[in-house]
């Protein structure tokens, strides 16, 4: 990123200037925190109140979660709203969180709608952009992790406005408790945490998420786990603190909405739909985060830096073991927090699942990263062999930096979209002497690392030519022959051909594509990556496709030799046989409860269903095999008038049948399936009008699994 935000005074001012917000202040609790009204965001004579956090920048601007509030009907005033917030404990929250509130109020009282939409706009604008004090603005938010709250018709309004494109674009995730879930065309994926919800918000949203794995009361997209439903077992349907912890704790806090196509660094207004990932959980990781700061920081020259250690490498210590891990050196860009370089990257995550020590410094000069590297060494069992530098942006001209002073020292190093630091001319003396594999990755849509000189018809993205003239000092120091020309149209951003080139598919849906570079020996020193239409951004898939070719890499810390974990196939068989399976299991029977005679209402419940298929393709369905009433429910010999009708998961309702065994399919398969847990839907509509005998009523209905290609 291309600015450094400065550090707001706590307290907030009064803005003078005409057409402005006007903010006014309350003292709470803690003296550094506030809460005030903001007038006229988005609808002259709008009232949001706003809460900020003792600690409001803490650690980072880009990791501070936003969370907006919609009450039932809103509040009388300010004192009533930090009433009911401080009821359900969401000040203790936000201060534990480093969280900013926005408490919104309907701009017509008690009722929300479409000119509440044009205040929420208004709060973005609000709550984006410089956070100086003479800004009177309370957070800088880089719309990563909006979260809404809301209760009643407050939750109506969720359902109703944010569920749309463009307002779905910058909130990561909802909890809503009771409310209506009107009509409305479905919209982008939007994690929600629903308590006392409708079947209709519960349907809708899982719609939305695509989930099609459901395990207790969560239900996830396997593709994206980030696109997520949570549905409590508690019938609130207003605030309660306990639900609130819930939704934050399993939901709110592993979910982010990250712009990558276009950022809002560059603009604000963009109408990019930010795409939804998951946090990393350190406690998943297995990972033990450090912040190492003030006098811990010893003489290394650091202000401080944070460090993810693997627990086995802390327990190993405790009992003696000899065994050695690889270090990761990550560097930021300018005006990012080390914590989201390492997180947005990838590193973390890659930290946790492969093993591996990440640090990340906040100096990044060649002495004070060298330093913190010998005090690394010392401190945790690093194997030397296999120490990597990376960084992105400002950080990845650091790493052209210091890996051209000590090249030796590092196993790969790998620079990602540097804005163009060339390498100190230095590097030179040690062409011919040693190796340095070098990974290198730029967007298509960068405006940072590439320029895009006007053709006749199109724009040709480019490698600026700084960079063009770093990965040139490399090949040379790997025996890599550069190019002599260029054709940026042919090779867009790199200009000249790439070995084994291949796309990566990408869990968050952007393809990255790598090509190698090889020297006389044919061993691949170099590798290229382009990330298909990513801005200057931060890309989670980016440790990992980086790691990939770093980790086949050591370096003997005696002799500095390069050392290439040669990779060879050779094929062999090995297999099991599947016998032909369709298994049909199903959970109790669905109750309607008791009918209210005289009254017009339509009747829900539900049953579970667990389909094991090992065919091709295979349908799922229900028919009422009786020729009594058939499709509608009996009372001996009474039936209704009106068909039951049936549904599975979030398909639309229909009637179980008026023939006697003719199916209703519910659900079809186009591949096998393995313990698919199936929600079936039951509705029936009785009218005022509907003469009801005493009993029960009900109907025995077959369900049947079927295949066209067993």
């Amino acid at each position: 990123m291309r600015f450094r935000p400065r550090r707001a005074a706590s307290a907030l001012i009064a803005m003078a200037a005409a057409g402005a917000a006007f903010v006014t202040s309350t003292e709470v609790a803690s003296a550094a925190a506030t809460f005030n009204t903001v007038e006229n965001l988005g609808v002259p004579g709008s009232q949001t109140y706003v809460y900020t956090p003792s600690e409001l920048y803490s650690p980072t601007p880009m990791l501070t979660p936003i969370l907006f509030v919609y009450s039932d009907n809103g509040y009388a005033s300010k004192d009533a709203a930090w009433a009911a917030i401080t009821s359900v404990g969401l000040d203790t929250l936000a201060e534990a969180e480093h969280a900013a509130i926005i408490v919104q109020n309907p701009v017509s009282a008690g009722t929300w709608g479409a000119s509440d939409v044009t205040v929420y706009k208004g709060v973005l604008d609000y709550i984006f952009g410089g956070n100086t004090a003479a800004s009177g603005k309370p957070a800088l938010s880089y719309y990563r992790m909006n979260y809404m709250l809301g209760e009643g018709k407050g939750a109506t309004f969720i359902n109703q406005y944010m569920t749309q494109a463009p307002n779905v674009n910058r909130i990561a995730a909802v909890a809503t408790f009771g409310g209506t879930m009107p009509a409305v065309t479905p919209g982008s994926a939007l994690p929600a945490y629903i308590v006392g919800g409708s079947t209709q918000a519960v349907d809708y949203y899982k719609g939305v998420n695509a989930v099609n794995v459901t395990s207790g009361g969560t239900s996830y997209n396997t593709v994206n786990p980030a696109k997520r439903v949570i549905v409590s077992p508690s019938t609130d349907t207003t605030f309660s603190k306990a639900q609130i912890t819930q939704a934050y704790d399993s939901l709110f806090r592993y979910t982010v909405r990250q712009g990558l196509s276009t950022p809002i660094f560059y603009d604000a207004a963009s109408t990019e739909d930010f795409t939804l990932m998951q946090r990393p959980n350190l406690s998943a990781l297995d990972l033990t985060q450090n912040l190492i700061s003030g006098s811990a920081t010893g003489t290394t020259g650091q202000t401080r830096w944070y460090e993810w250690v693997p627990n086995e490498v802390l327990s190993g210590m405790q009992t003696g073991s000899t065994k050695k891990y690889p270090l990761v050196i990550d560097l930021h860009g300018r005006g990012d927090h080390e914590i989201y370089e390492a997180e947005s990257n990838g590193w973390i995550d890659l930290a946790g699942k492969k093993k591996v020590i990440v640090v990340a410094p906040f100096d990044e000069t060649v002495s004070s990263v060298m330093n913190l590297l010998a005090t690394i060494k010392s401190k945790y069992p690093v194997d030397p062999s296999r120490i990597y530098l990376t960084g992105y942006s400002m950080g990845a001209s650091n790493t052209w930096i210091i890996s051209s002073t000590y090249p030796d020292v590092f196993a790969a190093i790998a620079p990602m979209s540097s804005p163009g630091a060339a390498p100190v001319a230095t590097l030179a003396t040690w062409n011919d002497k040693i190796d340095l594999p070098t990974y290198y990755s730029a967007g298509t849509n960068e405006r940072d690392a590439v320029s895009r000189p006007n053709g006749t018809t199109i724009l040709v993205p480019q490698l600026k030519t700084a960079n063009l003239n770093a990965l040139n000092t490399y090949m040379r120091l790997n025996n890599i022959t550069p190019p002599t020309s260029y054709d940026f149209v042919k090779y867009p951003i790199y200009g000249f051909p790439v070995e084994n080139s291949k796309d990566i598919a990408t869990q968050w849906g952007f393809t990255v594509t790598t090509g190698t570079l090889s020297n006389a020996y044919g061993i691949p020193l170099m590798e290229l990556a382009v990330g298909q239409n990513l801005d200057h951004t931060h890309y989670m898939p980016y440790a990992d496709i980086a790691w990939n070719f770093m980790s086949k890499y050591s370096r003997d810390p005696v002799t500095g030799e390069t050392h290439y974990l040669m990779e060879t196939s050779q094929p062999g068989t090995v297999g099991g046989t599947v016998p032909a399976t369709l298994s049909l299991s199903l959970g109790a029977p669905g109750s309607f409860g008791a009918f209210t005679p005289g009254l017009d209402r339509t009747y829900d419940t539900s049953a579970t269903a667990t389909v094991v298929s090992t065919a091709g393709d295979a349908t799922l369905s229900v028919s009422d095999p009786s020729s009594n009433a058939t499709g509608r429910l009996v009372n001996g010999a009474f039936s209704l008038s009106e068909p039951l009708q049936a549904k599975a998961n979030t398909g639309a309702f229909a009637p179980v049948s008026t023939t006697a065994g003719s199916p209703l399919t519910l659900l079809t398969y186009g591949n096998p399936i393995s313990n698919d847990a199936v929600t079936i839907g039951f509705r029936q509509h009785i009218a005022a009008i509907q003469a009801l005998r005493t009993g029960t009523y009900g109907k025995t209905l077959t369900f049947t699994l079927s295949t066209t290609t067993p």
